[in-house]
Order: structure tokens, then sequence, then C-alpha cells
């Protein structure tokens, strides 16, 4: 009974998405975004030891904005993707019965 209940709910909210929706929902999170540009958060680069890095991450219900730059690194885009499953994988590739999902991610480009 409980399965059916979930699928229904999962149903209904597929059911309501609409194009204007989702595009209203990326505008959204880019706004959120590029209005205040001091809103990163600062930390120690991973991939360049030495180096700061500064982090922040914009959801909402359809899409996810991410972006991570890493100081003297040019080139650094944030990235759009689904905000639901897009990290449904529950094991890692070294793990009997790991499978791999592809999901679409998107570079945002900047102009101006």
């Amino acid at each position: 009974m409980e399965t059916h209940r979930t699928a229904g709910e999962a149903q209904k909210w597929l059911d309501e998405i609409t194009p204007e929706k989702i595009s209203g929902d990326i505008d959204r999170v880019l706004h959120e975004h590029w209005k205040k540009p001091d809103h990163m958060q600062q930390g120690r680069s991973i991939s360049y030891p030495g180096k700061k890095s500064w982090q922040c991450e914009h959801g909402s219900e359809y899409v996810e904005l991410n972006y991570f730059r890493d100081e003297g690194v040019e080139g650094q885009l944030p990235t759009l993707q689904p905000a639901r499953g897009f990290r449904i994988w529950v094991k890692h590739p070294w793990e009997e019965g790991w499978e791999s999902a592809l999901f679409q991610m998107y570079g945002v480009a900047t102009t101006g």
C-alpha cells in the first residue's frame, strides 16, 4: 500500500512538470547565483593543493546549480543538473552489483 501511495505521488509530481516551470526554476537559480557574487564559501582546493577554492550550490524544485572555482584556474563554469534523481546510485564502482547511470549535466556559459 505504501509503495502504491509513493508511486502515485511521484506520478502526480511528474504530471505537473511543464517546460515553463523548469525554465522558471533555471532562471531563479541563475539569478540567485549571479546577483550576489560574494556568497561563495571559501575552502582549500582538492584538485590544486596549496590553492584556495570557492564553492556554492543553488537548488530549486527541478534544477540544481553547482559552482566550484579554484584559485588561478580559468574557464571554470557553473553546472546545471536535475534536482531529483541525479545522485541515485548507492554503490561505488568497486562494489559488486554497481551499475552506472548517466544524466544530463550542462555547463552554464556566461555572456557580456
